[in-house]
Parts: C-alpha cells; structure tokens; sequence
C-alpha cells in the first residue's frame, strides 16, 4: 500500500491510501442501473481519473475543491491510468496532511516578486499613471499575492497571478527601453500591472484557493473589460462634471495634464476637461482651448468633436455676455450636429446652453432644437435644476413661439419681449398672433392661464 503517492508517480496495479484534492466529482448511473461517482483527483504533481461504483453519496460536486481521503487501487482504461476507490471521505480537522504537496504553489519568492512589482511600479514617471496603479494594488493586494492566473491554461497554481505579472512587468520594462523613442514606458509598465487583476472577480475558487470555474460575471464580461471598467472607476473625469459636482473632479483634468495620452482618448479628456473649466467659471481658457484645439490635425475634421466644442464655445460666450457670438457658435454646432440626428452633446450639456437653446432659432433648427429639450427636461431635473418643460409645450408651439408666449404671460412688453429674443418688434407681434390663435387665447391673462393649465 502506497501513502501519499504523487500523481504523477502512480503506475497501474499500485494499492494507494492517502489525501488528494477532489478536482471535478459529478454522479453518474451504470448500465446496471446502479449509481457511481465520476471524480478527478488531483495533488501539485498531476490529475487522475477516478471511479467510485455502487456510490449513492454523500460526496458529490458540492465537495469540489475540497480535500479527500481515499483508498483504491491504480489500472489502466483506454490507454489512460484511472483510479477505482474502494473507500472515500472528507479530510476532518483532526487530518494530517501537508497542504503544499496538494496544491501546486508557483516557484518563486512571492515576497520578493511582490517587491519587485511594488519597485517597478514606483518607477512609473507619469504621476496620474502611478496613481491609478496605485489604487488598484491597494484595492486587490491580498488576492493578486496569492490567487493563480488562469484555471490551467498557464499558472494555474498559488500565486500565479503575481508570477505571471510580475514576470510581464519586468519583460514591458525592458522592452521600454529597447524602444525608448517609440513606447510610453509609464503606460506599457501600468497596463502589464493591471490588465488582469480583475480575474479575481473572473473566477470561482476553492477552499484551497485554486480556480474551480468562471464567475457569472466572468463568462459574460471576462477579465478585461471588468478591469476596464475598474480602470475607468478610478480616473473617472467626465462624469463629475456631467453630474455638476466640480469638487470630485481630479486636479490633473483641471490642469490639462493629457497629452500622454492615446491619440482616441485625448478627445474625451479635453471635453472632460471643457466641462471642468466651464463649471469653475473660466469662460477665457475655454475659448483659447478650444479654438486652439479646433485647427490641430486630431480634431480639425472630427464632426463630434467639432459639435462638442462649439457647444463649449457658445456657453462660454454666453458666460461673457457675447450673446450673438454665443448664438453663432451654437448654430455652427446645430448645423453640424441636426443632419444625423446628433443630439446628445446638446442635452448633456443643457445645463451650459439652456438659454440659448430656447433663444429664436433659425427654422432649420427648431424641431431639432425641440427634440433636444424635450430629452433635456429629465436631465435637468435630475441634476435639480429648473427644466424647460420643453416635452410638455402645448398647442403645437414651437420653441421661438414659446419663449415669447411665456414672456408676454410675465407680463414683458413688446419692446421688452423683443429685446430679450433678439428679433425686431414687428417680428414679435406676428408671432404673437400666431401664439393667440394657436392657444386659443384673446388676451394676455387668457394666455397665462392656458400656459400654467389654469381654469
């Protein structure tokens, strides 16, 4: 009888006894009827079939991944050596059994490869890079020393993941310098470190720690695009500023400090960026920025972009009483944007260009520009900010009609409703009457009535 024979030293007619790791175990039932267990046994050295006739039970695939003490003997089916167990049962406590010669463990000094991944990447110049590195070790330390890297493609064993990255980390610096006129070495070193961090959530473990199967989350996302997701977590620009929470958004998108980034991505960063010196009031930077910007080679032909920043443009002009360039820049963004039916640039943005969304607009634009505030209104809303009930103007007005009928409802005079919307007095009271008869109103106190739903 053979204690404790490794795997991969088992021969066929050895009598064994000894603890191994229940790889798989599912029940099956022979053509006599009767049932048996279908098992994988396993230890650092290898795997091997097994079988457990005339077996009801208890033991089964919940038990996968634990430790199991069995004896039987070793033959040989078709072609391959295979296991039949005479008798099987769960390691107890009180069970003596050394724990490194089950679990095949990688081959290194984790304490020293853990150091060298900290040194490396401390060496990282690019400080936001860094940052986010940073974070993500501190988020997932405990399982990125211990976890495998893959359930058995490569290092699918103890610390796999810290072995395999970091031996990737030492072989992207390297490279890094071989082709130090061409690669970002800060960005090649932080996406080797993080890229497959995320197989901590890819995964499902035993209690030994080896992988049994893939997570739920891991068959329909997989490790990288969690570990993007992650990524996107931790250095998150646009959304405080979407959001109109100014304090949350980092300092570096305030400072412009983009430009070691991937040519797809600058454009993000500097609407990021747009949005940020909007909210603090910097109508100036916004305008050398983005004219700045608009004659590069990266953006001078890209239409969102082009959208984008005259929407900028136009909020900016606003903030410095620059009405009518407000306005043209506005238009410019219209024209470009209304052919396709581009509106969202307008309405996650509404909160900078309301005003000029309801001014008069050019007839092209008006059921655009309709369509634009009524998906604004929730928007705002959200953001608790007045909206424009634009969704809910009634009686077929449009929104030059609207704004007028909703000043002379106030109580603004002609010359006043005139000045306010830009178009001569004339103009105003035309349309006036069209807002009269459309409502079905005579007067102005019949219009405010109509206008608020008053009976």
């Amino acid at each position: 009888m053979e204690y404790d024979l490794p795997v991969a030293q088992m021969a066929r007619g050895d009598d064994i006894e000894g603890f191994y790791v229940l790889k798989s175990a599912f029940s099956k039932v022979a053509n006599n009827g009767k049932p048996f267990l279908n098992l994988t046994l396993s230890d650092r050295t290898g795997a091997v079939d097994a079988k457990v006739w005339d077996y009801p039970g208890p033991i089964g695939a919940a038990d996968e991944g634990k430790v199991v003490k069995i004896r039987g003997s070793v033959s040989e089916f078709r072609g391959a050596l295979q296991v039949t167990v005479e008798r099987i049962r769960l390691a107890g406590e009180d069970d003596r059994y050394d724990v490194t010669a089950l679990v095949p463990t990688a081959p290194i000094d984790g304490e020293a490869m853990y150091a060298s991944v900290e040194a490396l990447l401390d060496s990282i110049t690019d400080a936001d890079y860094k940052a986010v590195c940073r974070e993500l070790l501190r988020r997932h330390s405990e399982s990125f020393r211990t976890i495998p890297a893959a359930k058995s493609v490569h290092h699918g064993f103890l610390h796999g993941l810290l072995m395999h990255t970091g031996n990737m980390m030492q072989l992207a610096g390297f490279l890094a310098g071989m082709y130090a006129d061409t690669v970002d070495r800060s960005l090649l070193l932080a996406g080797t470190f993080a890229h497959d961090l995320q197989k901590e959530r890819e995964f499902r473990f035993s209690a030994l720690g080896l992988v049994t199967d893939y997570s739920v989350p891991g068959q329909l996302l997989g490790h990288l695009v969690m570990g993007a997701q992650e990524a996107a977590e931790v250095c998150a620009a646009r959304l405080p500023g979407l959001l109109r929470r100014p304090d949350e958004i980092p300092a570096w998108v305030h400072e412009g400090r983009g430009e070691r980034m991937y040519a797809f991505a600058q454009g993000d960063f500097r609407l990021a960026q747009g949005r940020a010196l909007l909210l603090a009031g910097d109508a100036a930077a916004v305008l050398g920025l983005f004219h700045a910007l608009l004659q590069t080679p990266l953006f001078d032909k890209h239409r969102l972009f082009f959208i984008y920043a005259h929407i900028f443009l136009a909020a900016a002009h606003a903030m410095l009483d620059a009405r009518e360039k407000a306005l043209e820049s506005l238009r410019a963004a219209l024209d470009a944007a209304l052919p396709d039916d581009v509106l969202m640039p307008f309405v996650e943005n509404a909160d900078l260009v309301l005003l000029l969304l309801l001014a008069p607009q050019e007839t092209r634009h008006e059921d655009g520009v309709r369509r634009i505030l009524a998906l604004a209104e929730p928007w705002l809303r959200h953001l608790g900010l007045p909206g424009t009930r634009a969704s809910e103007i009634p009686f077929g007005l449009s929104v030059k009609q609207y704004e007028i009928a909703r000043l002379a409802a106030e109580g603004r005079t002609g010359p006043e409703i005139a000045c306010r919307v830009g178009l001569g007095l004339n103009t105003v009271k035309t349309h006036l009457k069209t807002v009269y008869r459309k409502c079905g109103a005579n007067n102005r106190p019949e219009l405010r009535r109509l206008l608020h739903g008053e009976k």
